[in-house]
């Protein structure tokens, strides 16, 4: 199959000199799965909102913990391998992140779920994919390194099942997967936590980085808390016990993330659970004064379902 001088497809991209490929090596399977799953997705939305579920939710990370101010900071030595497009010594960006539960459902901030992590840079300058979005980039993470199903397939059975209404059937969907599969779901819907800005939250796939053939590579990113201090197990208690589970209940005070970059020397693997043992390494690049307070506000929302901002 014919390839560009940097090892990628010259109609989407995919990066075979970094292990990329098609499920099961047919491009049209993998393109007929992705559509289907894209499908089920639309469809959950829209039959949601048909049956006046305002605002318009999202099929995953409904409720939101709260957003926050920040300043996206890159360290002036920063690794001279990671300096591409906004990775530049010195680079400074706003930012907006949203904190949210993983659950399709807006449950309480205590029921066991995954968590995430979305930052949103502004004044990014570039071509952009989405014509709305033409000054910022998003980083999307979540509490767990690698994603919980690494096969198109099962990710669609998975999806039917747990999309068919009802917390029970969410349960139900675990009978889709295989072994590890089962305990990674299980792990990431299951994690209890006091504070939103307490958790270490990671990208979930690998991205590429550069495009020369000598100078690429795949990366992963986290976002690791530094936190002043641990409190004692009383008043952990005490705070995830507390009314009104959310960033609200934080106002005043600022967090502070570093170790936002991480980078694979090795290429990017299907089996998503196996990258995990690949990170190493550390870019210098800060999440600095991710503030609450005045700057908390819910996650504007809108009565109207658009698939760019809630697939």
């Amino acid at each position: 199959m014919e390839t560009t001088q940097h090892g990628m497809m010259p109609d989407d991209y995919i990066d075979t000199q970094l292990g990329e490929r098609y499920y099961k090596d047919r491009k049209e399977l993998e393109e007929i799965l992705t559509s289907e799953i894209v499908d089920i997705i639309r469809q959950f939305i829209d039959r949601r909102f048909q049956e006046g579920r305002r605002p318009a939710l999202r099929d995953a990370h409904a409720q939101d913990n709260g957003c926050v101010r920040a300043v996206f900071r890159v360290d002036p030595d920063l690794d001279p391998r990671l300096r591409y497009g906004i990775f530049q010594p010195g680079q400074e960006y706003n930012a907006w992140i949203r904190f949210s539960n993983g659950n399709s459902e807006v449950l309480s901030g205590r029921w066991p779920d995954a968590r995430g992590m979305a930052i949103k840079l502004v004044g990014v300058e570039g071509r952009k994919l989405l014509d709305d979005e033409s000054h910022t980039q998003d980083f999307v993470l979540a509490n767990n390194p690698v994603f919980f199903v690494d096969d198109l397939q099962r990710y669609k059975d998975t999806l039917m099942t747990f999309h068919s209404g009802g917390l029970w059937r969410q349960y139900l969907a675990l009978a889709k997967l295989r072994g590890r599969e089962v305990l990674l779901a299980i792990k990431v819907n299951a994690t209890l936590t006091i504070n939103p800005l307490f958790c270490q939250y990671w990208s979930m796939t690998p991205y590429r980085l550069g495009v020369d053939a000598d100078t690429k590579m795949a990366i992963k990113f986290t976002a690791k808390p530094r936190l002043p201090g641990r409190r004692g197990i009383l008043g952990r208690i005490a705070t995830f016990l507390a009314p009104g589970f959310s960033l609200k209940k934080n106002a005043g005070h600022s967090g502070r993330y570093g170790d936002v970059v991480r980078f694979l020397h090795s290429t990017i693997r299907r089996r998503s659970y196996a990258d995990r043992g690949l990170e190493s390494g550390m870019a210098g690049i800060h999440l600095e004064t991710a503030t609450c307070g005045k700057d908390y506000h819910s996650v504007p929302r809108t009565d109207v379902p658009r698939a760019g901002h809630t697939l």
